[in-house]
């Protein structure tokens, strides 16, 4: 029970984060095995990550690659966390404690467990509590940049919205989900032709030895270069709306299990299995929120603790009697509701990120939260009213919005980090 219980709790952004192993003592310590940039990653780091995928690919019941080959892997999902660590502390992109205690306790909420358990059990399985802190630390740190760089150059249109409304409302598989399997055969971002000729031939052997019965998982991990290749390429659920459209080509055509042929796509080589496929009845009644805020940007002129500060003063004000309507067309800085009193419309959870939508549903009727921050700024917000809605149309404009931004995201996220690690000097010394 403990073991799943660890499994599951370490589970964030298709990561699964089990126990960090000790470094092979046979190995030299301190050895430099790659520079990127400016800093330098040793082989005792290197091998106490060889060792934490080890155990996790054996925890799913998987055979590791050889040891060099599974070096080789990981050092290279290192080196691209490390650049974008990089990135964000020269952007002085953070997490707060706050942030990091919320998302801990999300954690244990999705896994119907109390936090001090699930920080019991990890640490029973060897890790601290300051190195699993550190750990999510990092990856939310990614994911927030990814956020602020990546999400800006998506750029999704009234017809791209439209376009996954449309399979939504209309073809027959809009509630099925796919579990899918992918590896990635990367190029640089200008190929030559041998370059592309020589990956091509490569996908095709791959093809040929997973037709023949080869393990998918086995390869992936050996051999993608995909953000998911040493969870063994395992892209999880998605809805046909939600994949890029070359990979929905393929996938509506395949049965369970079989392989693809290989796709080209701007960043290489894809090759996918369909593994599974379920009916999940996305139509659901939601319950709309309608929601008026006071909203304060996030500015190099004041700290936090300052605008904390304002946030509370207008808050006493509202809880004294002072209109809400009154303060937010004084004070908002969001242009969208400031003119309006500070109305944002109805609402529905997805429409907003995860702090919003916890206070939101939270508050009662005429309610004032306490001040909040979000990615970009802090929020005081009233809930003026509440309804439960059958399949509504702010439900479906939301999910054909996501699952179209979705699309772009990937692709767009993979290139970035092309760009990035091409642009970035960078040196490895294994054997």
């Amino acid at each position: 029970m403990k073991k799943n219980v660890l499994m599951t709790v370490l589970c964030l952004f298709s990561l699964i984060f089990m126990t960090v192993g000790h470094a092979d003592t046979a190995m030299p310590l301190d050895k430099i095995v790659a520079v990127v940039k400016n800093h330098v990653i040793t082989q005792d780091q290197l091998m106490v990550e060889v060792n934490r995928v080890k155990q996790e690919i054996v925890a799913h019941g998987q055979q590791p690659p050889p040891n060099n080959v599974l070096m080789r892997q990981v050092l290279n999902k290192m080196i691209s966390d490390d650049l974008q660590i990089q990135l964000a502390k020269r952007m002085k992109v953070t997490i707060t404690d706050k942030h990091l205690d919320a998302t801990i306790q999300q954690i244990a909420k999705h896994n119907h467990i109390a936090v001090n358990v699930m920080l019991s059990t990890i640490q029973a399985h060897g890790m601290s509590i300051k190195a699993y802190r550190a750990m999510l630390r990092k990856q939310l740190t990614i994911h927030k940049l990814q956020g602020k760089i990546v999400a800006r150059r998506v750029k999704v249109t009234k017809q791209d919205i439209a376009k996954v409304k449309e399979v939504l409302l209309t073809h027959g598989d809009a509630n099925t989900e796919y579990h899918l399997l992918n590896i990635l055969l990367p190029l640089p971002a200008v190929p030559t032709s041998a370059q592309i000729t020589t990956t091509k031939a490569k996908a095709k052997k791959i093809i040929a030895e997973l037709r023949q019965g080869k393990p998918f998982s086995q390869i992936a991990i050996a051999q993608s270069g995909g953000q998911q290749a040493l969870q063994g390429g395992d892209l999880g659920w998605r809805r046909m709306a939600g994949l890029p459209d070359i990979f929905a080509k393929a996938v509506k055509h395949m049965k369970i299990n079989q392989v693809s042929a290989a796709i080209r796509t701007g960043n290489g080589f894809h090759i996918l299995k369909l593994i599974a496929k379920r009916n999940k009845n996305f139509g659901q009644k939601v319950i709309e929120y309608h929601v008026r805020q006071i909203y304060l940007k996030k500015s190099n002129l004041l700290s936090a603790d300052q605008i904390r500060q304002r946030m509370q003063r207008l808050r006493k004000l509202l809880k004294q009697g002072e209109s809400f309507a009154k303060l937010a067309k004084q004070s908002s800085q969001d242009e969208k509701s400031a003119t309006k009193g500070g109305d944002m419309g109805w609402l529905i959870a997805g429409q907003v990120s995860n702090t919003f939508a916890q206070y939101m549903q939270a508050l009662p009727n005429d309610g004032i939260s306490q001040p909040f921050e979000s990615a970009n700024g802090w929020h005081i917000i009233q809930v003026v009213g509440k309804k439960t809605v059958n399949n509504s149309s702010a439900y479906l404009d939301y999910e054909a919005k996501q699952l179209a931004f979705q699309k772009k995201f990937v692709e767009k996220k993979q290139l970035w980090l092309q760009q990035l690690r091409s642009g970035t000097y960078i040196k490895t010394f294994l054997n």
